[in-house]
């Protein structure tokens, strides 16, 4: 239990340094940095850093932070609309994973 904490707390940094430089909504990034982090090490200790599992679950946090920015062209609304629902389905994968509580899926959910 110890390891995997401070494996969260490192790749937590680690993300955070690479999220940085990225404009963005504040409230992602914390997403990202406080929440995914942990899915992502959790999902890595489970099923392996190079498993399909890990990489579909890193795809999602990459996934999530495009989803947010500004759509400029009807073409780019309709691609988004179109992977909005495996996007939800990673999402709501990786909270399951870490078993995130309801309250805060809701208040996450609420923000984005």
């Amino acid at each position: 239990k110890e390891t995997e904490l401070r494996l969260g707390q490192r790749y937590a940094e680690v993300l955070a340094g690479e999220l940085r430089g990225l404009t963005g909504h504040d409230f992602v990034r914390d997403f990202l940095t406080g929440v995914w982090s942990r899915v992502l090490v959790q999902s890595a200790l489970k099923h392996g850093a190079d498993g399909e599992r890990f990489q579909r679950l890193r795809a999602v946090a990459r996934d999530l932070y495009m989803s947010v920015q500004p759509k400029s062209s009807p073409l780019q609304r309709r691609d988004f609309l179109a992977a909005l629902p495996r996007l939800m389905q990673g999402l709501n994968e990786g909270m399951d994973l870490i078993g995130l509580p309801e309250p805060a899926r809701k208040a996450f959910f609420g923000q984005l």
